[in-house]
């Protein structure tokens, strides 16, 4: 049986505190009731909270990451000046890779041999595993905690459970060990040419600043930083463009994704100077608010030929219906579409920045309405040539 981490590690911490063996260990021994094993650690939420949770669950939650389900070590809620004692117990001080606490739960004789090898007590020994034994399961809290967050939760008529939101302490660490692991084997990979994996786009997170001992044991032994894997929205493959029923430009094109344009124009119309820049400022942001109405009517004829013969559609204007429909794709080489769909265009620009800024606005008239139809119909015809 290989020895010693643990020994050289007592010799030299009690040398370090200018004590004997004896009285380091039994200043731990002493220390032990006030290490709080623990899952789930209030002070992840709050630095103040006092509750934590070891939880025991086995029953595994199908489908959903839980602590029941996941690897995880446990942490230990302790405040910074027993930070020695959680160390003792669960830093990896033996040969094997597992902790002295782990070794005294499973009923593993290493750590007595160890206890044997420095000329200790024997009684001493029985006393420290007793008290291991004693924090291995605390008893769960009776009580919430103010300072956490609550959540009222209906389960029924005019009936809610006040939950307590805490995370998961112990596989949130967990995670931060095996994103390390992989950064490793990454590093190893790309010297060898070998392939590897890679988690994209964490987020690190610290918990309690310049003194993460003040949190947890296992914070503490992690710097105070986590990681969180991204939380996206699902990918949807529906429908991107609304079908119009009346009118193209108020229907697909939704003024919210066009909201900074709008104000960005504002802002040029109430611009003291009228020069160059100014007036190429506008152009550039008109052209960029065309661009994204022609991309909305290319992604309208992809529908399908014929769409807008639905009855649904039927108030819909002739002249969109030519733009947006392949079926009237022959009637395009015409003229009047267009100039009403220009007028469409300039129109809508005018109703929706004045919807936007609203008091703010200026007053926009008959010249911007014909500089607004003259930039569509110009890129209109250009692309009615090219098709």
């Amino acid at each position: 049986m290989i020895m010693g981490m643990l020994k050289t590690y007592i010799e030299e911490e009690a040398e370090s505190k200018k004590l004997s063996v004896t009285e380091w260990l039994q200043k731990r021994i002493d220390e032990i009731p006030f290490c709080k094993i623990a899952t789930h650690v209030g002070k992840f939420s709050h630095p103040d909270a006092k509750v934590s949770i070891y939880d025991t669950s086995d029953s595994p939650c199908k489908g959903y990451v839980a602590t029941s389900n996941s690897a995880h070590d446990a942490d230990v809620s302790v405040n910074a000046a027993y930070m020695g004692t959680a160390k003792l117990l669960f830093d990896n001080l033996l040969e094997d890779g597992h902790n002295v606490f782990f070794h005294v739960v499973t009923g593993s004789s290493l750590v007595e041999e160890e206890f044997k090898a420095l000329h200790l007590d024997e009684a001493m020994y029985h006393t420290f595993k007793k008290r291991v034994l004693q924090c291995r399961r605390p008893s769960p809290p009776d009580t919430t905690d103010g300072l956490l967050k609550q959540v009222y939760f209906p389960v029924g008529a005019d009936n809610y459970h006040l939950l307590t939101v805490m995370p998961s302490s112990s596989v949130l660490l967990k995670l931060k060990g095996k994103v390390k692991k992989l950064d490793e084997q990454r590093k190893q990979a790309r010297e060898t040419g070998a392939d590897y994996d890679k988690l994209w786009d964490l987020t690190a997170i610290s918990f309690g600043g310049t003194k993460p001992q003040n949190i947890s044991y296992l914070n503490s032994d992690n710097g105070g930083t986590a990681y969180l894997l991204p939380s996206l929205p699902p990918v949807l493959s529906g429908r991107q463009v609304r079908k119009p029923k009346r009118n193209f430009f108020r229907e697909s094109l939704s003024f919210r994704n066009y909201k900074y344009i709008f104000k960005e124009l504002h802002v040029l119309f109430k611009a003291d100077r009228n020069n160059k820049q100014i007036r190429d400022a506008v152009r550039a942001h008109i052209e960029q608010l065309i661009s994204q109405a022609m991309m909305a009517g290319y992604a309208l004829r992809r529908e399908g030929e014929g769409w807008s013969g639905d009855g649904a559609y039927a108030s819909l204007p002739l002249h969109q219906k030519i733009w947006l429909d392949t079926q009237y794709a022959p009637q395009r080489k015409e003229d009047e579409w267009r100039e009403e769909l220009s007028a469409d265009f300039g129109r809508w620009v005018i109703r929706t920045y004045e919807y936007i800024l609203k008091k703010e606005r200026c007053t926009l008239g008959d010249g911007e309405m014909r500089f607004f139809k003259h930039k569509f119909r110009d890129e209109l015809d250009k692309a009615v040539r090219y098709e």
